[in-house]
């Protein structure tokens, strides 16, 4: 496959990519095809040199060009110049060189037998070609079979037809991109039928023969083609397109430099445009031509063509199988440490989930503490650990800019569960005895989440984990305490995990319930301070508020209780002031509360004067200021509880 043997006529693109017997030759000289001659700026990766395992296909090569390799159906085609089933060649009118035709063979042991030739397409060339996934219709390679430019040049043209079931070509019709003045061909349609590559010479590419694609509509026309870019396309030549089932696209190139003449590179479809360039290696491309190349369905097998000098002729197809796939493998891996003493965990579950939570695979890490999972390239995911003893944990990623073989280091740090957890001892208050049955609402105050409802045991007893809480924490929880026939209360319990184990809550907050009964005094069930007033006045004083506030947190406590509040004095001072004063005291500490409680109507008060004194201090009895003192008071009788 050598260049510019055939200069009768300067085509810029051939039928075989620059076949030595062809009429149709490249424009190009033979030493740009030297090694390295026309570099793109992009150096691809160098495939592994054991990659391939090639295989002469001697039966149906011949000294005239064979090439392709053509799956359709159970069959393969492959374009031939060696008349093979007759003495009669087909010449060019021109060149007296032999037309290729399109044969069909049965595969068998890395052979093709049953050879026959399809429909001959008049005076013209016939591939290289392209079966669309359903198999219905063939894009052909053709000279043009009329028509030359000003210059005489027949270029190449694209056809598209129909294939019959017994894989006769019909209703042949020309792409409308075609042209006089410019070659396009190689024709390989995506797996999923919607699109056509192809080359070109065409004005306006990146060099002197350039890859690029054409939308393919669902009604049979065709959207606009778009060039391939710079990142496969050289100031050289770019041939043979060929599409795998992942996207990958396979070409030939003279522009990538390499081991000599053409060989075959693979690029992967990224994000925005091609990734990963890779030369398929040493097993695959020699110092002669690499062409042709087309995978199988099964990604593990296929065909290459070559004019490397051991071969039968000019161009030889040689079948190969892939010793490991062409696929791009992304991965990450890493090592679980134990995060305080930086040891690797063994046994640990990692779980791989998608950004929607789904779970896409499951290991357990070994006894290095390493894992790995498969991943795709540009996704997030989550990877999830577990362990009985250890802190769930869950790290988030991204896989954008992952590179084939090459696995993205997680590293994951595990936290040892130390087992923390709220403990709360709750007891009568006056026999002293564990209460069970009763009801602790616990929130996290710095999270504003409830941590839950929780019922003391037969011992008294309320235990609960938190899993979500480290040493050296601070943590701060609101709990309401509350069981029928007991006052109900609300604390707020603050604290420094210094340490492993329980957070005694009732060591820092009064877990003591109060037995409440109806008719009962509330000040005396909380043990509240007098309440005081200036000489003659009922204005709520500093000290006075702090009593009551208390009465106001026990109501907010407890929103079913109503209070009768009554104000006593002593029997100084005529009855008649007494009582006066005595109900302005009441009603003025009832409306401090009142304006502090929700439902306000839960409390009013009531003065009751010298009526209701405790002792023998009546008017005109000699008592001590002490016996006076205990007839000045105020009760919080409870209504109802």
């Amino acid at each position: 496959m050598k260049i510019l043997k055939i200069k009768l006529i300067a085509l810029t693109l051939s039928i075989t990519s620059v076949s030595a017997n062809a009429q149709n030759s490249n424009l190009l000289s033979e030493s740009q095809y030297s090694s390295g001659s026309i570099a793109n700026s992009t150096t691809p990766k160098l495939g592994a040199t054991d990659l391939f395992s090639l295989t002469d296909l001697k039966k149906i090569n011949s000294k005239e060009s064979d090439f392709g390799g053509y799956p359709i159906g159970d069959h393969i085609i492959y374009c031939s110049a060696s008349n093979v089933l007759g003495p009669i060649k087909r010449l060019d009118n021109k060149t007296k060189k032999p037309l290729y035709n399109l044969y069909k063979g049965n595969v068998k042991e890395n052979e093709l037998t049953s050879v026959m030739p399809m429909e001959r397409l008049k005076k013209i060339h016939a591939g290289p070609v392209c079966i669309t996934p359903d198999s219905k219709y063939i894009f052909i390679t053709s000279d043009h079979a009329t028509s030359s430019n000003a210059s005489g040049v027949k270029k190449l043209e694209i056809y598209r037809a129909q294939v019959l079931d017994n894989y006769t070509v019909v209703d042949l019709e020309p792409l409308p991109l075609n042209s006089v003045d410019y070659s396009v061909g190689h024709p390989a349609v995506s797996k999923d039928g919607k699109t056509l590559y192809f080359a070109s010479d065409m004005p306006g590419g990146k060099g002197g023969v350039d890859l690029y694609k054409l939308p393919l509509n669902t009604d049979g026309t065709y959207g606009a083609y778009e060039n391939l870019g710079s990142e496969i396309n050289t100031s050289g030549n770019d041939y043979f397109p060929w599409i795998g089932e992942d996207g990958m696209l396979f070409f030939s190139s003279d522009g990538h430099g390499g081991f000599g003449g053409l060989d075959v590179f693979v690029a992967y479809p990224g994000n925005s445009g091609w990734n990963n360039l890779t030369n398929l290696g040493a097993s695959l491309n020699s110092s002669s031509d690499e062409f042709a190349f087309i995978l199988m369905e099964d990604g593990m097998s296929g065909y290459v063509s070559s004019n490397r000098i051991d071969g039968k002729g000019d161009d030889d197809i040689y079948a190969f199988k892939l010793l490991s796939s062409l696929k791009q493998s992304y991965q990450i891996a890493g090592i679980a440490i134990e995060k305080i003493s930086s040891e690797p965990i063994e046994g640990l579950e990692t779980t791989l989930l998608d950004k929607d939570g789904n779970i896409v695979a499951t290991t357990l890490t070994d006894k290095n503490g390493k894992y790995s999972f498969d991943v795709e390239e540009s996704q997030d995911y989550i990877v999830q650990s577990k362990k009985e003893g250890y802190f769930e944990s869950n790290k988030p990623l991204n896989t954008d800019g992952l590179i084939s073989g090459q696995p993205k280091l997680v590293s994951l740090e595990v936290e040892k569960d130390p087992g923390l957890a709220l403990f709360g001892l709750v007891t009568d208050g006056a026999t002293k005895k564990p209460i069970q049955g009763v009801k602790l609402s616990i929130l996290d105050n710095l999270t504003g989440l409830p941590v839950g409802e929780f019922s003391t045991d037969a011992n008294g007893n309320m235990l609960h984990p938190i899993g979500d809480k480290r040493i050296g924490d601070r943590v701060s929880y609101n709990i309401e305490i509350s069981k029928d026939g007991y006052l109900s209360s609300r604390q707020t319990f603050n604290t420094l995990i210094e340490q492993e184990g329980k957070l005694n809550l009732h060591e820092q907050l009064n877990f003591e319930l109060v037995t409440m009964e109806e008719g009962s005094d509330l000040g005396k069930l909380i043990d509240l301070k007098p309440i005081y007033f200036d000489l003659g006045k009922y204005a709520i004083r500093q000290d006075a508020s702090i009593e009551l506030d208390k009465i106001v947190k026990i109501m907010n406590d407890n929103p079913k209780m109503k209070i009768e509040l009554g104000a006593h004095t002593d029997s100084r001072g005529s009855a008649s002031s007494n009582m006066r004063l005595s109900d302005k005291r009441a009603k003025s500490s009832a409306k401090y509360i009142q304006d502090r409680i929700s439902n306000p109507s839960r409390i009013n008060g009531k003065g009751f004067g010298e009526t209701a004194l405790l002792n023998k201090c009546a008017d005109g009895v000699k008592c001590l200021e002490a016996e006076h003192s205990v007839n000045r008071r105020t009760e919080f009788k409870i209504v109802v509880k």
